[in-house]
């Protein structure tokens, strides 16, 4: 797919690049907005559980068709990018890393800076990466040990690619490579790192990472003011929190300490686990009351899901406990 030609049925008249993003951006929400999709894009509310057949139906339908329309107003750069994602607001913010036009400038200019031919002699390693080749990209890295901590033309290392990629192989190879350290693990993409990413789409390569660092556990993505487990969370991957709850130091989810335990609970309300939820208010009341990064106290979700208190059911201890808070 070439600049200027769109395939029938396209929503733009020049597909995404590393040139037109703002203005592609615009028109593609535009779009979204007028077709009714937009809120499963911009992710403002949680999606539902699918025992609420029809709902979760009509909405995996929505996400269905905002992806498919940020694919094919998406150019072959583009596409390479989130070609393995189900998410359309996981694609969406994807682009937004990687194509924003201070994005592009602030990158080049820093490998410009470092080693202007960094990237056109590791070219063939990102593109492997991209593929999920794993011989190619360990042949590479065998004559250039120094390229699993490289940064592409974008900016991001070979371990960001194959994780947004969902490349789970790629991921646990080079996790597990002899040169990648476990400080390689923090490295971060304008404040993502690959657990960042991670975290949103596999428990495989979760747990690659984590077993590696276990640092890399309370760092906060500072556009979205989330850490790894709250990304799990919000993006309703239940195996991930369980897997990272036990082992995310307890003090940093202490209500004094920031937002990021109120966070946990509110997601918790929002998909009715209440396990994890329960367990953090036993031992921290005052989380019920704080506000988590989303600007929301756990009180007040709770209040906002009718659901979770049947009429005419008697209370539980633990409910009664809130609404007496």
């Amino acid at each position: 797919m070439m600049k200027g030609l769109v395939p029938a049925g396209a929503i733009v008249v020049d597909v995404l690049s590393k040139d037109n993003y703002e203005h592609w951006s615009a028109l593609v929400q535009n779009y979204l907005l007028a077709q009714g999709l937009w809120d499963v894009v911009e992710a403002t509310a949680e999606p539902p559980v699918p025992e609420e057949a029809d709902k979760f139906i009509a909405w995996r339908k929505k996400t269905a068709a905002a992806l498919y329309a940020i694919q094919i107003s998406s150019g072959p750069d583009a596409f390479s990018v989130i070609k393995g994602i189900s998410s359309a607001n996981i694609a969406w913010d994807i682009l937004a890393q990687t194509f924003k036009p201070q994005r592009w400038r602030s990158v080049q200019s820093a490998n410009s800076s470092n080693n202007p031919d960094e990237n056109n002699e590791l070219r063939p390693f990102f593109a492997a990466v991209k593929i999920g080749d794993w011989e190619e990209t360990n042949k590479i890295l065998r004559e250039k040990p120094n390229a699993i901590r490289a940064r592409s033309s974008t900016g991001e290392t070979a371990l960001h690619i194959a994780t947004k990629l969902g490349h789970e192989h790629m991921v646990e190879e080079l996790v597990g490579h002899e040169h990648m350290t476990a400080e390689d693990l923090e490295i971060q993409h304008f404040g993502w790192t690959a657990l960042h990413l991670a975290a949103r789409l596999s428990l495989k390569m979760v747990k690659c990472m984590v077993e590696k660092n276990r640092n890399l556990l309370g760092v906060v993505e500072e556009s979205h003011g989330l850490t790894p487990i709250l990304f799990a969370a919000k993006n309703d991957l239940w195996d991930i929190v369980h897997y990272l709850y036990p082992l995310t130091p307890i003090e940093d989810l202490m209500p004094e300490n920031g937002p990021y335990g109120a966070g946990l609970v509110c997601f918790c309300f929002y998909a009715k686990q209440f396990d994890i939820a329960w367990a953090l208010l036993q031992r921290y009341p005052r989380l019920a009351i704080t506000k988590g990064p989303t600007g929301e106290s756990p009180i007040f979700v709770l209040a906002d899901i009718p659901s979770v208190f049947p009429s005419g059911t008697p209370l539980k201890f633990w409910q009664r406990w809130i609404y007496d808070c």
